[in-house]
């Protein structure tokens, strides 16, 4: 389906969706994106060609055998990074051009990855161009090993490394400057501050220029921000949901914020000399709270909304709440509802659609053993 609005270069907008994985086809009249697009010369791949031959099963099996590995994915992320990268210098430059020419060159070793199952063997993408311990010293600097900042949306492991790459330098910054990374930034400095700064972003885990990519992520950030800044209390939670009928005292509610403020500022400390990486340490100082919180109120159900009271009236860390009664909270959810859960299946005749399937609700009756 096309249709020309005006003239050659101007389309309708046109949204296909080319297979359930979310593959789009897209012809537009927009604007910006027409004014925008830039007139590339196509580029023709000098490919190998594959003998031409009636295919048999033993020919299927090598093709197969021939595929696994497959690095496409991987040549381009490694192209993705190099765009991000080429977004940090002018188009006149030569760091420009170098890296312009990688991204073509990208193309071509796409493509025989693809037809690698054809039994065609291609070059690899040269490290120096990714891996910075095979490049010259003064080539270097157009090594592409970061990702873009707007993939740690796509890799979770990317985005656990960011944060916690975050976390870690500002609490050295807080240390040693009494100020934040943020806070850094926005000063005019010279000396050690400026030198932990250019240390800052040289080790950055991912690459964060103005590229397109980074640019159009950012935007979605602030919307998001501006949005839930706006409408922050019209999404207020009826925390009460989470709790039962059971009544408590005031000298035991006075008990367990005790409780609640002495595991708080444990969590601060223990933040600051493991890293947060203890797992073993972290459950056992949980362990001996639950203890605490049970001998000071010794009622599951009471103990429960007393937390919840705690953690859910103002605005506080909800962490100790959900270490301390998690099952107790899951228990009242449940009995709220008569012990009926809701979820999906696979329904070929579901009403729901979602990821290219069709699903449709159950519910079911769950058992619980106090």
């Amino acid at each position: 389906m096309r249709e020309t609005a005006r003239g050659r270069d101007k389309e309708l907008c046109v949204n296909t969706t080319g297979d359930f994985d979310g593959d789009l086809v897209l012809l537009t009249d927009n604007n910006i994106l027409v004014n925008k697009a830039e007139n590339l010369p196509a580029l023709v791949c000098a490919q190998n060609k594959a003998q031409a031959v009636i295919p048999t099963e033993d020919d299927f099996i090598k093709s197969n055998i021939a595929s696994f590995g497959n690095e496409i994915g991987t040549i381009t992320n490694r192209v993705t990074s190099m765009y991000a990268l080429r977004a940090m210098y002018p188009k006149e430059s030569d760091e420009y051009k170098i890296l312009s020419y990688r991204i073509q060159c990208g193309q071509l070793l796409q493509q025989d990855c693809i037809d690698k199952a054809k039994g065609i063997v291609s070059k690899p993408m040269p490290k120096s161009w990714y891996n910075r311990h095979d490049s010259d010293k003064d080539m270097v600097h157009l090594v592409a090993d970061k990702k873009p900042y707007f993939m740690k949306y796509i890799y979770p492991d990317l985005s656990k490394k960011y944060k916690a790459y975050i976390d870690n330098t500002n609490k050295m910054a807080m240390s040693r400057f009494g100020l934040s990374i943020d806070e850094l930034q926005q000063l005019d400095l010279d000396g050690e501050e400026l030198v932990f700064l250019s240390k800052y972003s040289r080790y950055m885990p991912v690459n964060t220029s103005d590229c397109i990519m980074n640019k159009i992520c950012r935007r979605f950030e602030e919307e998001f921000d501006r949005y839930f800044s706006r409408h922050k209390s019209e999404f207020s939670f009826d925390y009460k949901l989470l709790k039962s009928d059971a009544e408590y005292t005031p000298r035991q509610y006075a008990a367990i914020k005790q409780l609640y403020d002495r595991y708080n500022q444990r969590l601060v400390d223990y933040s600051i000399v493991s890293g947060g990486d203890d797992l073993e340490s972290m459950a056992m100082m949980n362990r001996r709270f639950q203890m605490d919180c049970a001998e000071a109120c010794p009622d599951r159900d009471a103990l429960c909304n007393i937390i919840l009271d705690i953690c859910y009236s103002k605005s506080s860390t909800k962490r100790f709440a959900w270490s301390m009664c998690a099952t107790d909270i899951i228990h009242n959810l449940l009995r709220r509802n008569d012990y009926i859960i809701s979820f999906l299946t696979l329904d070929d005749n579901g009403i729901i659609k979602y990821g290219g399937n069709r699903f449709k609700v159950e519910e079911k009756r769950i058992e619980v053993v106090v």
